[in-house]
Order: C-alpha cells, then sequence, then structure tokens
C-alpha cells in the first residue's frame, strides 16, 4: 500500500524460518530425550524424516515380528536399542514367531542389546541361544517362557556366552534338566532373578549346583517343579543369604526341613508355599521367628495348619501387606480373635474355603486391618453373607463372598 503523498514504504519482511536450520542433531536429541512418555517422541518423529532418523536412533526399546529382511531394516533404523521384545500373542500360539534365523540376524547386528523377550517363540532351539551366547555378551535379562524346543545345551551356551546375565525366565521349558542349573551355577555369577516354574525335570541336585554359584540370586521360582524336595536346599545356608522373594507353589514334596533351611536367609520377603501339603506348623513357626519382621507376602493356601502359626504371623510380621489362607481347614477364629492385630498394614486377605471362620473372626479382622483393600471370603460355610456386609469395611475394601 502506497501513501497519500506517493512515498514508497518497504514491504514488511517474512521472519519465517525452519527450525531444522538452527537446531542441530545434538540439540534436537537432547529435547527429544526430555519428553516423558515414548508416544510423545513417536508423534515428533511424524514431522520429518530428519526428526524420524534423530528419534530412531536414540529409541532404545521395540516391539517387533519375526522376518530376516525386517530385522535387519530395524538394525540400520534403530542403532541404539537395548530391549528387544518378540513376545508371541497367546492368541497366535500357532505360529511359532521368532526363530533361529532371526537370532542370528540379532545376535550380528544389535551390539548394545541388554534384554531379549522371546516368550511363546516356539521356534526358538539351542542353535538360536549359541547365537545369542556368542553376539551379544552384553545380555542382561533373557525370557524364555514357554520355549519348549530349549534344552540344557541351549541354556549352557547363553550362559556361557553372556557373563552378564541378571534375569532368566526358563517357565515351561520341560527339556531343561539339572546340567542347565549346573551351568548357570558355573557361568551366571551375576544372575539375580531365576524363574523355572513347571521345569519338571529339575530335581534337588540341580538347586545345589545353583546356590553354589549363584550367590547374588535374589528371585527364585520353582513352582510346580515337583521333584524337589529338601535335598538340594541343605546347602541354601549361607549361599543364598541375598534372597528375597521364594515361590515353591505346587511343589508337593518339599517339607518342614527345607523351609528351616530356607528360615536362614533374613532378607526373604515373599514366600509362596501354596500347595505343600507337607509343611505343617513347625515349618512355618521357624520361618516366622527368623524371618517375620521382613515378611511383606506369605502365601501358605492349603497347607495344613493349625491357629498357632496365625496368630505369629499377626505378631511377628507387622509389615505384611498379602496373606493368603486359602482351603486352610484348620484353621478357626482362634487365630484372629486370641491375638493382638492392631496397626497391620495388611492389604489383602484371602481365606476362601476356610471352614472354620465364622463372622466373630471377621469382625476382630475388619475392625483391626484399617488399610485393608481386598477380602475374599468365598465358601466359608459357616458364615452369612448377609452379616459380613453388615459390617463397616475399610473405605475402598473390596469384598468376596
Amino acid at each position: 500500500m502506497k501513501p497519500e503523498n506517493g512515498d514508497n514504504v518497504d514491504e514488511p519482511r517474512s521472519t519465517a524460518f525452519c527450525i531444522n536450520d538452527v537446531v542441530t542433531d545434538d540439540v534436537l536429541r537432547t529435547i527429544l530425550s526430555k519428553l516423558p512418555a515414548q508416544s510423545d517422541k513417536d508423534a515428533c518423529s511424524l514431522v520429518c524424516k530428519r526428526w524420524l532418523r534423530v528419534q530412531s536412533m536414540e529409541r532404545q526399546r521395540l516391539c517387533a515380528r519375526a522376518g530376516i529382511h525386517m530385522l535387519e531394516r530395524i538394525a540400520l533404523r534403530f542403532t541404539h536399542l537395548v530391549n528387544l521384545d518378540f513376545t508371541q500373542s497367546t492368541s497366535r500360539s500357532f505360529f511359532p514367531g521368532v526363530g533361529d534365523k532371526d537370532l542370528l540376524i540379532v545376535a550380528s547386528n544389535f551390539p548394545l542389546l541388554e534384554k531379549i523377550n522371546l516368550c511363546l517363540c516356539k521356534g526358538v532351539t539351542d542353535s538360536g541361544l549359541e547365537a545369542l551366547g556368542s553376539g551379544t555378551s552384553t545380555l542382561r535379562s533373557v525370557d524364555l517362557t514357554d520355549c519348549v524346543r530349549i534344552t540344557d545345551k541351549g541354556i549352557e551356551a547363553l550362559a556361557q556366552g553372556c557373563s552378564q546375565l541378571q534375569v532368566l525366565r526358563l517357565s515351561g521349558c520341560k527339556l531343561v534338566t539339572d546340567k542347565a542349573l549346573e551351568s548357570l551355577g558355573k557361568f551366571s555369577k551375576q544372575l539375580a532373578e531365576l524363574n523355572i516354574q513347571r521345569c519338571i525335570k529339575v530335581t534337588d541336585t540341580g538347586t545345589s549346583f545353583l546356590f553354589q554359584g549363584c550367590k547374588s540370586l535374589n528371585t527364585l521360582d520353582l513352582s510346580m517343579c515337583t521333584k524337589i524336595a529338601s535335598l538340594g536346599l541343605q546347602r541354601f545356608s549361607g549361599l543364598a543369604l541375598a534372597l528375597r522373594n521364594v515361590n515353591f507353589c505346587g511343589c508337593s514334596k518339599i517339607e518342614n526341613e527345607a523351609i528351616k533351611v530356607l528360615s536362614g536367609c533374613a532378607s526373604l520377603e515373599q514366600v509362596r508355599l501354596n500347595g505343600c501339603r507337607m509343611v505343617t506348623d513347625e515349618g512355618i513357626i521357624e520361618l516366622l521367628n527368623c524371618c517375620g519382621p521382613m515378611l511383606k507376602v506369605l502365601d501358605l493356601g492349603w497347607l495344613n495348619l493349625s491357629d498357632q502359626p496365625i496368630r505369629l504371623i499377626f505378631s511377628l510380621c507387622p509389615g505384611l501387606v498379602i496373606l493368603n489362607l486359602e482351603s486352610c481347614s484348620r484353621v478357626t477364629d482362634h487365630g484372629f480373635t486370641a491375638t493382638n492385630i492392631n496397626n497391620l498394614v495388611l492389604r489383602e486377605l484371602y481365606m476362601s474355603k476356610c471352614p472354620g471362620i465364622t463372622i466373630a473372626g471377621v469382625m476382630k479382622i475388619v475392625n483391626s486391618c484399617t488399610q485393608l483393600q481386598s477380602l475374599d471370603l468365598r465358601f466359608c460355610d459357616q458364615l452369612d453373607p448377609n452379616d459380613v456386609r453388615s459390617l463397616l469395611l475399610p473405605q475402598g475394601c473390596h469384598l468376596l463372598l
């Protein structure tokens, strides 16, 4: 627009600029790293190809599918991956998922890899684990849940090649035997968590090898390992003092002797003995006397216990958060009414199928456990649901009748 006197006036210049002209890759990488959620970072990668490239270079975790060519392209794009998740969906259990050829690509193209999840990847065999052992020495966590073709040979190769291994999950690997645990005890000195649930060929001999070598072990799941008894646990004392979480659910041969040895682990916080029918009052009392102050989770479902250890639980375990007494048929109201259970932090209590519990015992629990969030009283024959509902439950407590 010109003024009336006819003098020329310069048009205003545009001050717009492209952010890519002033922000370097390092600055952009720093900005993207400040975003709290991965979804936000993914959204930024849609701005342009440059932002996609920078964001891809910094991404550390990725869920992927099988496919050699796809993995090669992923390796080129995501150069800093430390966590690969190949978990196979249960709805696609008919599909083998990732196989040995895929793991060969992983072993040769992801030098920074620390964690890999191969849950339900039924195409993985010992050859794939040998590739991981020889090519990814940085691995710290491996999940092989329900990789049913894995044997001792593959576990030995993995343990020998990945000396920094800290977490190993072998649940459902039914071909694994004591020899695999011997390899772990020999090579995996930093192992902190081991899950061998449903590894039905593992015996006390294998656990002995494990406890001798893996002195940093703090989480151990032996549930449904039906050949585990007591002999292998004799070497527990002094060798597994770091143990905090144990699961022996379904180990029907576990006896009091094993529980007494287990009591030597003073740092125990979670103990699950559901279905260990040969464990009696004697073993539980020993456990409570030694580890009671530290216990937070205690599962005693289906044990043949009297009221005596129940009373000790409430006097010796001030920090207990979860207690399971399901199907403890000898437990009665006296386990609760004959002791002072005030000021507890108990949040979850499961007492389904306890025929000796009446409304008197429930009243004591409800009035004393003020932080209770879940109370299971299903199939308790002496309880009238209407009487229980009339009680003043802690605010927000979920009641199952």
